[in-house]
């Protein structure tokens, strides 16, 4: 507490604290680590803290990063992590397939800033279009779910969805996880993305960071295989996408374009691999495109 003494007394306005976090009493008596600063930040007041049990924050726009080989151009993803593994693993991996970010925040134990307050910052942050989410729990749940209703499309990651999951939470960042089907209604309603996996956020991410989201759930599917197109309309329906009639104007265009044996010009489009050249698929893609019916195209 010394150290943070020293800071509100210069005047900082915010500390990242890296060190793990012990909420329980020790067997000596003393507080554990939370304990304490939540005491000096409710007496003393300032400076704000990020963690403890995190490794910080990374952005791009004033090169502040807390490991190194992270992309230095700047992109138009913000990534809040409860994980500070995720969050430099997410860096790493989007130096890899282009993901670029504006800011990166692991933010651990949330003894003082936590989820919300996050949410809220990027929110208004004209730097960031996307914010993806790794998330074990919360504290105040309300108020979650209030800042995810946002302008800006927002991707979670919810960790603990199981039992073993839970329990694997409440060790790392004492985070109780709550319910899976709580925590998925709850999102859905709130217009919140949700994905499964690292890779699932990542894409996403990526997705969402070149292209506006559509309208509304109306899709084409434009495949070279029949068993992707197959899929692929399965894939959306379960998810509750729309696979869109094409018009008139649509189909009489394809036909002069996809040959018509072991092809089909309704949607799915399954234009067979080989069957068209480079030029014909950018063509096939620009009439699909062009459809009013059609709100996002899906490449197979």
């Amino acid at each position: 507490m010394k150290v943070l003494s020293e800071c509100r007394a210069k005047g900082v306005k915010v500390c990242v604290i890296f060190t793990s976090d012990s909420d329980s009493m020790s067997p000596t008596g003393t507080y554990g680590l939370g304990e304490l600063i939540s005491n000096f930040i409710s007496k003393a007041g300032g400076p704000r803290i990020v963690g403890p049990n995190c490794i910080g924050v990374y952005c791009s726009r004033s090169g502040v990063a807390f490991t190194p080989n992270f992309p230095k151009e700047p992109g138009k993803v913000a990534f809040i992590s409860q994980s500070g593994g995720f969050a430099a693993e997410l860096g790493w991996f989007g130096a890899r397939i282009g993901l670029r970010f504006s800011k990166i925040v692991s933010y651990g134990n949330a003894v003082d800033l936590d989820l919300p307050d996050f949410l809220a910052y990027f929110r208004e942050d004209s730097d960031t279009g996307v914010v993806a989410v790794y998330v074990e729990g919360v504290k105040d749940g309300r108020r979650t779910f209030k800042e995810l209703t946002v302008k800006k499309p927002v991707l979670v990651w919810k960790g603990g969805i199981t039992e073993e999951g839970a329990k694997a939470a409440l060790s790392h960042t004492q985070s109780l996880a709550g319910s899976a089907t709580l925590w998925s209604t709850m999102l859905k309603q709130a217009g919140a993305i949700q994905v499964e996996s690292f890779e699932g956020l990542a894409y996403t991410s990526i997705a969402f960071s070149f292209y506006k989201p559509p309208v509304d759930n109306s899709v084409a599917i434009v495949s070279v295989s029949g068993g992707g197109a197959v899929a692929s309309a399965d894939t959306c329906t379960r998810e509750g996408l729309l696979i869109t009639r094409l018009s008139d104007t649509t189909i009489n265009a394809l036909r002069r374009v996809v040959p018509r044996f072991g092809t089909s010009i309704r949607n799915p489009v399954d234009a067979q691999r080989g069957a068209l050249s480079p030029e014909a698929c950018s063509e096939v893609l620009r009439i699909v495109l062009s459809d009013l019916n059609v709100s996002a195209v899906i490449l197979v």
